[in-house]
C-alpha cells in the first residue's frame, strides 16, 4: 500500500512532540515545524486534487515543494494580514518553511532530488516619509539612563540608511573603511537578495547631520572597541552592550579571546 502524505507528516509531527517533551528540542521549534509540515500538507492535497488521499512520494517533488515554497515567499500561504501591507514572506519564514522540509525528508530518510532553496523576492526600500519618521524619532536628547553609544549607534545607523539607501545586508558589512576621513561619503557595496553575489560599489554623499551622528558614534565605537585584545577591529557597526553569554568574544579577524565586551560586524543591537 502506498503511504499517504499525511500519515507521514502525522507520524513526524507526533516525533516531534514526543522529543519536546523529553527536552529535546524546544517549543519555538515545534511550532514552526508544525505550522509549515501542516501547510505543505494542505498545499499536497489541494494540488493533488483526486479522489485518493495525496501519497507521500508527491511532499518530495522538486517542482511541488518549490512551488509551495514560491507560494510561501510571495505571501500566497500566509493566514495573518500585515501592518504594512506587504503580505511577502521574510527571509526567516522562508528559511524555516525549508528547514522543516528538509527536517522531514531527514526523518522519512527521503534524499531530495535538489536542496530547496528559498527565493525571496526583492523588497523595495522604505519610502521617503517611513525613513524621516525614523529620523526624527532619533533627533530628540538623549534618554536617561541610555548611554551615549546606545542611543549614537542607531541615529548614525538609520542616518546613514536613509542617506544611501542599502539594505540591511549592505550596511552590515560595512567597515570604518567606507567612510573617507571627513565622514561624509559612505562606500556601499550592493548586495541583492538571493544572489549572493555582490555588484560594482558605489558612495554616496552623506547629509551633514549624518556626519555629525557618524562622528558621535565613531568616537563611542573607538572607547568600545579600545578594551578589547587580539587585534584591530574594522567592522563599523560594532555591539555596544557586553556579550549576553558572559563568556569570551570572537572578533571578525581574530581567536575568541576574553573581554568584556562583543565586537562583531553586524548590525544587530
Amino acid at each position: 500500500m502506498t503511504p499517504r502524505a499525511r500519515d507521514l507528516v502525522d507520524g513526524f509531527i507526533t516525533d516531534l512532540r514526543e522529543r519536546h517533551r523529553d527536552g529535546t528540542i524546544g517549543t519555538a521549534t515545534l511550532r514552526q515545524r508544525v505550522t509549515f509540515l501542516e501547510d505543505l500538507l494542505a498545499y499536497v492535497e489541494h494540488e493533488h486534487a483526486a479522489n485518493t488521499p495525496a501519497p507521500a512520494a508527491t511532499l518530495f517533488d522538486p517542482p511541488t515543494y518549490q512551488a509551495w515554497l514560491d507560494a510561501v515567499a510571495q505571501g500566497h500561504r500566509r493566514r495573518r494580514a500585515t501592518s504594512a501591507g506587504d503580505r511577502r514572506g521574510s527571509t526567516a519564514t522562508i528559511r524555516a518553511a525549508a528547514a522543516s522540509l528538509r527536517a522531514l525528508a531527514g526523518w522519512a530518510d527521503v534524499p531530495l532530488e535538489t536542496t530547496p532553496h528559498p527565493r525571496q523576492p526583492a523588497r523595495a526600500h522604505l519610502d521617503t516619509d517611513h525613513l524621516h519618521h525614523r529620523t526624527t524619532l532619533l533627533e530628540g536628547p538623549r534618554p536617561h539612563r541610555v548611554t551615549p553609544a546606545l542611543w549614537g549607534r542607531p541615529r548614525a545607523l538609520v542616518r546613514v540608511v536613509n542617506d544611501t539607501g542599502a539594505r540591511v545586508g549592505e550596511i552590515a558589512a560595512m567597515t570604518v573603511h567606507d567612510l573617507d576621513g571627513h565622514l561624509t561619503r559612505a562606500h556601499i557595496i550592493p548586495r541583492p537578495p538571493g544572489t549572493g553575489a555582490p555588484e560594482p560599489p558605489h558612495t554616496a554623499p552623506l547629509d551633514p547631520r549624518t556626519t555629525r551622528a557618524l562622528r558621535a558614534w565613531t568616537l563611542e565605537r573607538t572607547r568600545l572597541t579600545t578594551a578589547l585584545e587580539g587585534g584591530p577591529v574594522h567592522a563599523l557597526w560594532v555591539t555596544t552592550v557586553p556579550h549576553r553569554a558572559g563568556g569570551p568574544y570572537a572578533q571578525p579577524d581574530s581567536p575568541s579571546v576574553p573581554g568584556p565586551w562583543k565586537a562583531h560586524g553586524n548590525a544587530s543591537a
